[in-house]
Parts: structure tokens; sequence; C-alpha cells
């Protein structure tokens, strides 16, 4: 797997519509994200009935064909296409939590990256990377877009920017205790979790933390019992109706994260798509290697699922606060490192 080069060919575009002028300031504002992020491979906009614009990180070998080739185009938005449908069918899945609409999800791997965000009701943007360093890139890719997403909404739309967590993590405080903590476990042996969990809680940004294994929850932690009226003012959902809530959401997303790699694919090694692209285009690894992480930003908070060694075995957080999506995700992370290095994750 190579990294692609920073000096960038001329961009290829494409949109369903010719006579519409207004792609042309979209296609811009795409082009400018790509000449700036050269690990970006390809940025599209969606909405019900598929692809409606395209733009690639590079030429390919024969541009002449695929500009007025709408089936090309589509065949190489496919992956785009199959995001911004798993992010709507997500979104239906977690109405029940009452946390608000899906915002963004943005989905790592070791390889590689994928997002995708809502621009207005029925409008997505999707984008994904190179293959290369997975996290590196996508976080690289995860930032971009979010500008790119807010820049479209306030100068394009002229609708007030997303409140889309990425970008604004300042410096991460200390963890912080209610006091009024609850721990679940199934038996003695998962006490050892108790300590790192409650004691990585914060009532402002990381509220929920959840160890699974084999995609069944082995123990637990929160502070809702102990967070501000205001995270509960006007929902219809109670911190036990959350618990079960984001316990029950990752059982239901075991058999769309394990489909989602295939659906992920590019048709780049498709003999006609190869021969259109040329040399040039990097291979497309078969498997983008385990789940690093996925964030699914609601409007109400975020809701993480981090990958580990071992298929099945997630580390899980959530937040109801939108304004410090960043800081929760970060301080996940920062778990995950923990218990890594003590030897209860691999």
């Amino acid at each position: 797997m190579t990294e692609p080069s920073r000096e960038r060919s001329p961009r290829w575009s494409w949109h369903y519509d010719e006579s519409d002028a207004s792609f042309g300031d979209l296609i811009a504002e795409c082009e400018r994200v790509l000449d700036g992020h050269p690990s970006i491979a390809e940025i599209g906009h969606y909405s019900v009935g598929g692809p409606d614009l395209l733009v690639l990180g590079r030429e390919p070998a024969d541009p002449s064909d695929g500009r007025s080739d709408g089936a090309f185009a589509e065949r190489m938005a496919s992956p785009g296409a199959a995001l911004v449908e798993w992010t709507r069918a997500r979104e239906r899945e977690m109405a029940p939590l009452d946390t608000g609409d899906l915002l963004r999800v943005v989905v790592e791997y070791e390889t590689k990256g994928h997002y995708a965000a809502r621009i207005k009701p029925g409008h997505y943007l999707a984008a994904s990377t190179y293959p290369g360093d997975g996290a590196r890139s996508t976080a690289d890719l995860d930032a971009a877009m979010g500008g790119l997403l807010n820049r479209i909404r306030v100068h394009l739309l002229h609708r007030p920017a997303e409140p889309v967590g990425v970008g604004r993590a300042g410096e991460l405080p200390p963890p912080e205790r209610t006091g009024k903590e609850v721990f679940a476990h199934r038996d003695v042996a998962e006490l050892f979790w108790s300590a790192p969990f409650t004691e990585n809680l914060h009532p402002e940004d990381l509220q929920y933390v959840a160890y699974h294994r084999n995609w069944s929850q082995i123990c637990a932690a929160d502070n809702l019992d102990g967070l501000p009226e205001r995270y509960f003012f006007a929902r219809n959902t109670a911190p036990a109706s959350l618990r079960r809530g984001w316990d029950s959401l990752l059982r239901t997303l075991r058999r769309p994260l394990e489909d989602l790699p295939y659906h992920l694919r590019r048709p780049w090694q498709d003999k006609d798509i190869r021969e259109r692209l040329g040399g040039d285009w990097p291979t497309e690894p078969t498997d983008p290697g385990r789940l690093q992480r996925l964030i699914l930003d609601v409007q109400d908070g975020a809701y993480f699922v981090d990958g580990t060694s071992a298929p099945g075995d997630l580390l899980v957080g959530a937040t109801l606060n939108q304004d410090r999506v960043d800081e929760a995700g970060e301080r996940l992370r920062r778990l995950r490192v923990q218990l890594t290095e003590s030897g209860a994750l691999f």
C-alpha cells in the first residue's frame, strides 16, 4: 500500500445536471479541500436518489470517457452512496434514544477512513481516504470535511453552521466524579474494570463507557444519575432507558458493522475501472483492517465504538453534550490506551 504523492493531478469531476450552475461552486469547494489534503481520495454529494456530484483526488488515465459517463461516476461513488444509506439506517435505529438526528458518521479502519455528514435533510457529503495510515488520514479527513460541511451550509445554503464535534477540542480537563457513578457488571471478575471506568468519566463529556466481549456487554459505568437537569430537559429518555438503549444499540450494530467493509470496497480493482483509472491509482486492499473507531455524532452528543484486536471485543463510549464530542472521544481514547497498557485490552 502506498500513500499518494503530494503533487496533485488535475481534478476529475462529474455532476448529474450539467445545466445547473450551482454545482460549480460546490465543485470548487471540494477541489480546495482536495488540494490541501492529499490523503483524501474523493468527495461526493448524495441525495435520496444516489450521487449528484463526485470530485476525484486524481485524474483518471482516460478522463474523456468518464466526464460524460454517469455509470462510471456512480460506480466510483458507490462507497459514498453505501455509507450514506448506512447512515440513514442508523439514524432510524437511534431514534428511540431521543438524542436527535444523526449528523456525522466517521469510520476509521487500520488502513483508511470514511466520512458521511448531513448537509440538510436528505442531502449528504461523503468522502474517503486513499489506503495508508488509517488513524492519521481519518483524522485529517474528519477535520477537512467538517470545515467543508459548514462552508457549504453558511456560504452556499445560507444556513447556520452544523454543530458537528470535530475540530473544537481544547485542553482536556481532568476526570471529575459526581458521586453518583453507576457500575454494572456480570460477575465478580469484572470488578477490575470499575476503577478505570468510573475514574475516566466526566459530567461534561464522557458520560458512559462499556466493554463488550463478543458483542455482549461485560460491564459498564456512567454518571447519568449525577448529571445536571439540563441534559434531560424535554427528553423522553431517563438514565435507565439510555443505559438500555446504548447497550441495545451495539447489538443492533453488529451485522451492519460486520458487513460495512464489503459495501465500502471501491471498484478500483475491477478490470474496466482499472483501465480507466490507470496505474497511478494505488492498489485498494481487499480488507481495510480492523475497525479502530466508529463515531455516530448526533444533535445531542455522540456514540463511540472502539475496536480491539479481537473481533467483537469493543470499548464503547457516549456523551449527551454536543459541545464536548471531541473531548469525550479523546477521553475514551486515553482510557483505551490505559487499558491496553495494563493488559486488560489487546
